[in-house]
């Protein structure tokens, strides 16, 4: 390599030619590392031998176009070219160091002065809005990046402390009807509420509008819709349990730069909110119901609720704000005898219902990219792989915003309901709807139905 030097070198002879061009291209602070031994004056020495040797076309294309390293002496006795002032120009005071390192902050502002002079009024006045422009991108970046960082290492310290929480002893979780009864217990499904995401009358040409205000109107629908069907399908046959599964995506994050600049909440506002709602919705359920009756709480997290820019899967759990208000949904009704929590580091949680085993998770593992068939055949595909290992009577999900019941599966709909990103997706119309089933311990599956989020 031409730029190989040594001592003894510097001490015999010049540099050649083509140590003379590297030592033109590299910054005086790299000439120690490149020339190793020689001594930093006589470098100097070299370098103005090579910038009178070469003529300035070379010189400017040996060091890159626009970005010609200046350094004194020359700086005191070679004006800048037109398109080194262009660059001075469209270059911030506090850059100029950086990209004229020893240009000296006098000399370089009278060549700026001259550059004025030089070029026509409108050529330098654009070059002065560009380089604002620049400066201001640049800045409100920053400011983003620090505030993201800022916002991470906060959530990363909360989810550090999770392990602090108190470990719930796993208890046994199968609901069973007495030796010769016929009870049924009733399946209600809470998922992609995305409670703090606004969508607009307008955004959906009149289809659909949800905010704060309709969030909680619509979340105490679900509450009381719910407990009106237990009520009803409760003269038929008695309902001694109640599986309420809590299958995430109750907020919508800030895992999309969209979601992050609309929301109507941050993150952690979001999740508490959320949180705040489920506590004041199961005991209200429990209060109303029957004393005879139980609840199952089973708390799935989504892939929104992450504080990850990617979805995890060994550690999706530890990155999930859902995962973190679910120890408190937890910790809030552990010593309530009519309240029982599942909640597992794993993506299925089984839970055998009179004997049939049902199936709960989220559902981002299921791939449906539109096709004419709708979401059954990827889904039929994905629940017989998992058979494969442990069968079950039915699977329940949420994630497509898709109500259907389909033949051994229930996928929900969600609370948010019809939004322009299904709308860019191709999605179909569909009302906001929560699932709900009732499994009996005599014929298994006896009802199917949506819950209503409004007056029935």
């Amino acid at each position: 390599m031409p730029s190989q030097y040594t001592a003894s070198a510097a001490k015999r002879k010049p540099l050649t030619d083509a140590q003379l061009k590297t030592l033109v291209a590299t910054h005086p602070d790299e000439w120690l590392r490149v020339f190793r031994g020689a001594a930093r004056e006589f470098l100097r020495r070299e370098r103005r031998r090579g910038l009178k040797k070469f003529p300035p076309e070379v010189v400017v294309e040996t060091t890159g176009t626009g970005t010609l390293p200046y350094t004194p002496p020359e700086a005191e006795r070679r004006p800048l070219t037109d398109e080194q002032l262009r660059v001075l120009l469209q270059t911030h005071p506090d850059e100029w160091p950086r990209v004229f390192p020893g240009g000296g902050e006098t000399w370089l502002r009278g060549e700026r002065q001259r550059a004025v002079e030089k070029f026509p009024p409108e050529v330098v006045i654009e070059m002065d809005k560009s380089a604002a422009s620049d400066r201001s991108q640049s800045r409100d970046l920053e400011r983003r990046y620090r505030a993201s960082l800022e916002q991470i290492m906060s959530l990363q310290a909360m989810v550090d402390g999770i392990d602090s929480f108190p470990r719930l002893h796993a208890r046994d979780m199968r609901i069973a009807a007495a030796p010769g009864m016929h009870e049924a217990t009733a399946i209600a499904i809470a998922s992609d509420w995305h409670c703090e995401e606004p969508v607009t009358l307008e955004s959906t040409n009149g289809l659909n509008e949800y905010n704060l205000d309709v969030f909680d109107t619509r979340s105490k629908w679900f509450f009381r819709n719910l407990h009106n069907l237990m009520d009803k399908e409760a003269r038929d046959v008695p309902i001694r349990n109640l599986v309420l599964a809590v299958l995430g995506d109750l907020i919508t994050g800030s895992i999309h730069h969209d979601g992050a600049e609309s929301n109507q909440l941050g993150p952690m506002d979001a999740i508490a909110l959320v949180g705040d709602t489920i506590i004041g919705g199961v005991t209200q359920l429990v209060k109303d119901t029957d004393k005879s009756v139980t609840v199952t709480l089973v708390l799935k997290p989504g892939n929104h609720s992450r504080i990850t820019p990617k979805q995890r899967v060994h550690t999706e759990h530890e990155n999930s704000l859902e995962w973190l208000i679910y120890h408190f949904i937890a910790k809030q009704f552990a010593k309530d005898p009519r309240v029982r929590v599942v909640r597992e580091r794993n993506l299925l949680t089984n839970l055998e219902v009179h004997g049939r085993m049902l199936r709960f998770t989220h559902g981002h593992a299921f791939h449906y990219s539109g096709g004419v068939g709708g979401i059954t055949i990827p889904v039929l595909k994905k629940i017989a792989e998992w058979d494969k290992g442990r069968q079950a009577y039915r699977t329940f999900f949420g994630h497509l915003h898709t109500y259907f019941e389909g033949p051994n599966f229930t996928a929900n709909g969600s609370m948010i309901g019809y939004n322009p990103f299904g709308e860019w997706g191709g999605a179909a119309y569909e009302p906001p709807r929560q699932a709900f089933d009732l499994i009996s311990s005599r014929h298994g599956l006896m009802v199917k139905c949506p819950i209503l989020l409004e007056a029935p």
